[in-house]
């Protein structure tokens, strides 16, 4: 009996593995080390590509808890850490006090990187899920994809997803420093200004307005949240929290193109803050699961 459990709990062990993984890419005239965290077993061809939010890193709690239950469920995970355009990023924050000079769009190619990646290790089916600005990251890298790389994700799944648009944020610093960010010029001066919730960081030109020059018309790269989502025709769950102080307008704006779009479903956590802390985190994952393992009809709310 003793031999019996001993090959069990082997067999188990060996066929699950958290492997870290590594790439390179090029940005400018440099070469930047990339790194994820590949939680896997050899029993499932679904993977889930997982996305922070603003300066996070793989190993948040929403992030890693995310991708352990996935794997309690059959379902794999890479979880990854944006660069921000530092070579080989720990798990920490982004610093405020750097210099910014990193772009959003660099943030989009490196996701493109890792779902190339996951192609190559041949899974059938690629789920996205981003976490507040990574949810915006999310529609933004999908709507950049041609349809057949579309094809390999089945859905998505955005919790608290980062709404704002470049005239948000016009209102936000006309109204709390009477300054008016439609006169910063596209170039690569620096200047001191609220970046990333970073107070008056030092940050280019070129760089604030990649991050927050986008528009409530486009899709792809330069569109926000709303444009984004009315364009994806894939089943698209996006998970709000009734006390985010974050993102406050994300329901009432999603609710307001559900008309538009009958791919999406909008369905609210009461109570929960934007980072889905304690219990909530069991009703955000009964929610992904549900959707995930089955097939699911956004019409009706219900799997067969």
């Amino acid at each position: 009996m003793k031999k019996i459990l001993t090959f069990i709990l082997f067999f188990i062990f060996s066929t699950l593995s958290a492997e870290p993984v590594k790439l390179q890419y090029k940005v400018d005239k440099n070469y930047i080390e990339i790194n994820g965290i590949h939680l896997q077993t050899d029993n499932t061809d679904s993977v889930a590509l997982i996305l922070h939010g603003t300066r996070g890193h793989q190993n948040l709690e929403l992030i890693s808890s995310i991708a352990s239950v996935l794997l309690e469920n059959n379902v794999n995970s890479l979880r990854v850490n944006l660069s921000y355009g530092i070579n080989n990023r720990n798990n920490d924050f982004l610093p405020c006090d750097i210099n910014h000079a990193h772009k959003k769009e660099n943030s989009i190619k490196e996701i493109k990187l890792w779902f190339n990646y996951l192609k190559q290790n041949n899974y059938k089916k690629i789920y996205l899920i981003g976490h507040s600005r990574g949810g915006l990251n999310v529609v933004q890298f999908y709507n950049s994809l041609t349809k057949k790389d579309q094809m390999h994700i089945p859905s998505i799944y955005l919790l608290a997803p980062l709404s704002d648009s470049f005239k948000d944020t016009s209102k936000y610093f006309l109204e709390k420093y009477q300054f008016d960010i439609s006169t910063i010029e596209n170039n690569n001066d620096y200047f001191k200004i609220d970046f990333l919730n970073c107070p008056n960081a030092n940050v280019k030109h070129s760089s604030f307005l990649d991050y927050y020059k986008i528009t409530n018309t486009e899709s792809g790269n330069r569109g926000s949240l709303i444009p984004n989502l009315k364009k994806i025709n894939k089943n698209i769950f996006v998970f709000t929290a009734s006390d985010d102080t974050f993102v406050p307008l994300t329901h009432k704006r999603v609710n307001l193109i559900l008309s538009y779009n009958k791919h999406i479903e909008l369905i609210e956590i009461q109570d929960a803050d934007h980072f889905f802390r304690d219990f909530y985190f069991d009703d955000i994952m009964d929610g992904i699961l549900k959707r995930m393992t089955s097939t699911y009809s956004i019409e009706n709310g219900s799997s067969d």
